[in-house]
């Protein structure tokens, strides 16, 4: 509808006597990549109605290079299209600075709604804050930045140590050997100083983002098993995020109450996250110090709850952080040296080695436990829902489009941990394989051409490992279950090696890629075989063996050594889908 024409329409509208808005632009303290990736930072218009019969009347995110005269048009939308009540005027606008008063003025003369300046909107300003804190508050700027805000520093050796840390606990794959049914307590020692205890929860064998969950105490997680069957099953549609937009005053106050209850529980979370999924202050200080990632997958995400609202951590929860991810690292290494029968109840303790200028010498003592909180049942909680709802407690921003391994319904198999664990004997033997992308959801401008990489892998590294490689050979961002098959075709399954995520499928047929070293294949020249990445989007490869060769192994492996073609999005943009 032209500016016009809603003028004209508006003025028609009926005038409640006695009713006041607050209407305004405010800062939105939140991070949008699309918009940051720009130059650009997201901004909130707002129109509130103030009374005990009012709320958000209307509100609409913009960018901050949207010109101020995009308020008069706002305004009369405001009355046109209202989310609360019928189309209507009301007496008089309250606005808080002059500036937003000359633009609004003719426009609102026109229609008969009388402007005043005040000197605070009160309503305005508590929704705009509670807006923020409800879509992201805290969760902007790089860590050093957040640091600095709170009057802190944060060195550049001790987060270059954490993002090291961090890239050997995500390629350590913790989560396959550990679930919620068993807690590592953490008790940590500084010389001279206090003690601290932590309860670390692994995350990522329920299909959730892989990551380490750190809690203060057994009743913090209690609160949080609690929450979820409380309130997930009401909310309907699942756990979503708060939208301001289509939120009237009822719903915006218990969605407060709700999240500020969640966010209240105190914990520090490490996540992994994708370039795409982080925003571009955090990837700017990666690039910009040179720190460590395993994958592009792989940002390590550190979070802090128990304000009310999800903050990154402070230089004091990424120290703690650090000393939890080393201390859990130490007690697998040396627990894989041990001959026992049970890993749970055993203690192990350990120094930590001091960082310059950000951690101190450290002792700890770290025991796996069985969880002593019952998890909710799979019967009472929707385990897609809950694994959104984790998603968006414990990332920065709940991906719009994030696919993950889908959930179980059957029982988890817990991995027998024998403390034996003794890695295949080194291989001089290379093997150059020839990758190539032959089916799966390829946009028009990647049909018939060819897409290809050749890796080069020793022979005793994995399947997985291949795996991996081939992940980041193609730029992929997401993992997904994916499958190998070494029958006498690529598409023969009677020899299969199927990823299962820690999931029990009920085929005894299949076979662990993760214990099948290259090796034991008895690959030769010319064999071709198959491998299926993502089993909905079906992303399906031939794999060739093109040499096999007794030699010295220098460097890195597996590693590419020749790439055809660009690689096709792992999600295609929807709109060009449609």
């Amino acid at each position: 509808m032209s500016d016009k024409k809603r003028k004209r329409d508006v003025g028609s509208l009926p005038q409640v006597k006695g009713e006041m808005w607050e209407i305004g632009r405010r800062p939105l303290d939140i991070s949008i990549v699309e918009l940051e990736r720009k130059g650009e930072r997201p901004e909130l218009l707002l129109a509130v109605q103030p009374d005990e019969r009012g709320g958000v009347v209307l509100a609409d995110i913009v960018s901050s290079r949207t010109p101020p005269e995009a308020l008069s048009d706002f305004a009369l939308r405001a009355m046109s299209e209202p989310l609360i009540g019928k189309p209507r005027r009301p007496d008089a606008v309250h606005v808080g600075s002059q500036a937003e008063a000359d633009i609004l003025s003719e426009t609102l003369a026109r229609v008969g709604v009388e402007l005043k300046v005040v000197s605070k909107l009160t309503a305005l300003d508590f929704v705009s804050e509670h807006a923020g804190r409800e879509l992201g508050s805290g969760t902007t700027g790089d860590y050093r930045t957040h640091a600095a805000r709170a009057g802190q520093s944060l060195s550049e050796d001790g987060l270059r140590e954490l993002f090291r840390t961090a890239k050997e606990f995500y390629e350590k794959e913790l989560w396959f050997d550990f679930g919620e049914e068993e807690i590592f307590e953490i008790q940590l020692h500084y010389d001279g100083g206090p003690s601290k205890m932590f309860y670390g929860v692994l995350m990522g064998n329920m299909g959730q983002t892989e990551g380490l969950a750190l809690y203060p105490s057994i009743e913090a997680i209690e609160r949080l098993y609690e929450f979820s069957q409380q309130n997930l099953g009401q909310m309907e549609g699942g756990f979503e995020p708060f939208d301001v937009k289509s939120a009237d005053r009822e719903e915006m106050e218990k969605h407060a109450a709700v999240m500020h209850e969640l966010l209240s529980i105190p914990s520090i979370s490490l996540t992994y996250a994708s370039q795409k999924e982080t925003s571009p202050p955090l990837l700017q200080e990666v690039k910009q110090l040179k720190l460590p990632l395993a994958n592009k997958s792989a940002f390590p995400l550190i979070m802090k709850t128990g304000q009310g609202y999800l903050e990154l951590a402070q230089p004091d929860d990424l120290r703690d952080m650090l000393l939890a991810m080393r201390a859990i690292l130490d007690w697998d290494d040396q627990i894989t040296q041990l001959d026992v029968d049970d890993e749970v109840g055993v203690t192990i303790p350990m120094s930590i080695a001091p960082v310059t200028g950000f951690l101190p010498a450290v002792s700890a003592h770290t025991t796996l436990r069985e969880n002593p909180v019952e998890p909710p049942e799979p019967e009472d909680l929707n385990l897609p829902e809950f694994n959104e709802f984790l998603d968006s407690l414990f990332g920065a921003q709940p991906p719009a489009k994030a696919k993950k391994l889908p959930a179980s319904k059957k029982k988890k198999v817990a991995q027998k941990k024998t403390g034996k664990r003794t890695p295949a004997p080194k291989s001089n033997r290379v093997y150059t394989l020839h990758v190539y992308l032959v089916g799966g959801p390829i946009g028009e401008e990647y049909a018939g051409k060819e897409v290809s990489r050749k890796i080069e892998i020793l022979g005793h590294q994995t399947l997985h490992d291949l795996h991996e490689a081939i992940f980041d050979a193609f730029d992929r961002e997401e993992e997904h279950l994916y499958e190998f098959n070494l029958g006498k075709n690529p598409r023969d399954r009677s020899q299969r090696y199927f990823f299962r995520g820690g999931w029990d499928t009920g085929d005894e047929d299949t076979k662990d890629p993760q214990a099948a070293t290259i090796d034991s294949l008895n690959l030769k020249v010319g064999h071709r075989f198959g491998y299926v990445f993502d089993m909905g989007d079906y992303w399906e490869h031939v794999i060739e063996v093109v040499a096999v060769e007794e030699r010295e192994a220098k460097g890195t492996y597996p590693r590419v050594s020749e790439r055809v073609g660009n690689s096709p999005p792992q999600y295609p943009d929807e709109d060009k889908e449609e």
